[in-house]
C-alpha cells in the first residue's frame, strides 16, 4: 500500500494545476474560498453522487494556487481510485501522507493543504484527521457522500473549527424527465414506466445516463442520491 500511495502522490505532484488569477468560480464566490472555509481546520463537503463535490474540491485547490500557494503544498487524493481497495482504514491515509512528506519534507513544518475525495471509503477517517491536525500545520477539505454531517452538534471526533457545506444533488424529477425523454426518442410505448424502471433499479443521475453498475453500490447511490425526492413526487411507487 505504501508503494502504491507513493506512485499516486508522485502522479498528482507531477500534474498539479498551476492555477491562474481571476478564474471563474462556478460557486458564486467572487474571491473563491469563503472566509469561514479558509479559517477552518477541516471543511466537509457533503452531497449525493453527481452533486459536484469533486469539482468543488478541484476549484478550491486551484484557488489556493491562484492566491500564490506553491502547488507542491497541496495534495489531492481520490480515495475511490480504481487501484485502491474499495474499503480502506486510517492506516491508508497515514501511508499517503507519509509518501507526501517523503517528497515534500518542508510540509512537516509549514502549512500544507490536503484534499480528500470520497472520504467515505475510509473507515475511521475522523480520528486520523484529528490526529493529523494536532500534529501538523494542515488544512483539510474532505468530500463525503454518505454521512449526515449536517446534523448538529458535530461528533466530538471532528475538530471544533470544522465547517460543513452541503451541495444539492440532481432532483428526482429532472432525472426522470431525462430518462423519459430518451425512452420516447427510442420509441418506447410507455416512456414513463421505462424511466421509472431505470431510475429505481439502476440509480441513474443527471450526468450518468449510460449503463449503471449493478449491486449494492448502485442501490446505495439511489437511496442516498435522488430517490428521496422521487418518492415525494411519486409516493405510490415503492423502491424495489
Amino acid at each position: 500500500m505504501e508503494e502504491l500511495f507513493g506512485r499516486i502522490v508522485e502522479e498528482y505532484l507531477a500534474s498539479a494545476p498551476q492555477g491562474h488569477r481571476g478564474h471563474h468560480d462556478p460557486f458564486g464566490e467572487p474571491d473563491g474560498i469563503e472566509e469561514a472555509e479558509s479559517d477552518a481546520a477541516l471543511t466537509l463537503i457533503c452531497g449525493p453522487h453527481g452533486s459536484g463535490k469533486t469539482r468543488y474540491l478541484a476549484r478550491r485547490a486551484e484557488d489556493l494556487i491562484a492566491r500564490g500557494l506553491p502547488p507542491e503544498r497541496i495534495l489531492y487524493l481520490d480515495l475511490a481510485d480504481s487501484r485502491l481497495p474499495r474499503r480502506l482504514d486510517r492506516s491508508a491515509l497515514a501511508d499517503a501522507v507519509e509518501a507526501y512528506f517523503a517528497r515534500v519534507p518542508a510540509s512537516r513544518h509549514e502549512p500544507f493543504y490536503l484534499f480528500l475525495d470520497h472520504i467515505q471509503s475510509v473507515a475511521g477517517w475522523e480520528s486520523f484527521v484529528r490526529a493529523l491536525l494536532d500534529a501538523y500545520p494542515a488544512r483539510i477539505w474532505a468530500a463525503d457522500a454518505w454521512n449526515p454531517w449536517l446534523a448538529q452538534p458535530l461528533p466530538s471526533a471532528l475538530p471544533a473549527s470544522t465547517r460543513v457545506r452541503a451541495l444539492r444533488g440532481p432532483s428526482g424529477s429532472s432525472v426522470l424527465r431525462r430518462l423519459a425523454a430518451r425512452a420516447a426518442d427510442q420509441g418506447d410505448e410507455d416512456p414513463l414506466r421505462q424511466a421509472l424502471t431505470q431510475f429505481y433499479r439502476l440509480g441513474r443521475t443527471v450526468d450518468e445516463l449510460g449503463p449503471a453498475p449493478a449491486g449494492a453500490r448502485a442501490r446505495r447511490a439511489v437511496d442516498e442520491g435522488c430517490a428521496e425526492d422521487a418518492m415525494r413526487l411519486l409516493p405510490s411507487t415503492p423502491l424495489p
